[in-house]
């Protein structure tokens, strides 16, 4: 089994974030990020650049990302 990449965890009643986990010992380094054509872009502008719809947004430094489903959440982390 692999290394865990992206912790996923329900946030509001239907929505969900995935944080990347860092490597250990090097904080604010990520064992992998989202996807750089991803970053800083939310809503219709993220579901365009992703490919497929339900993404809220992904933060500019590529940690961080929101969706509507747990299932466009699965999608956006593997």
């Amino acid at each position: 089994m692999g290394e865990l990449k992206f912790v996923t965890y329900p946030s509001g009643a239907s929505a969900w974030k995935a944080k990347a986990v860092e490597i250990q010992g090097r904080p604010f380094v990520n064992r992998v990020s989202y996807p750089k054509p991803w970053r800083g872009l939310s809503n219709g502008e993220l579901d365009q650049a992703m490919g497929f719809d339900g993404g809220v947004f992904v933060h500019v430094a590529g940690f961080l990302g929101g969706a509507k489903s747990y299932e466009t959440m699965y999608r956006m982390v593997t």
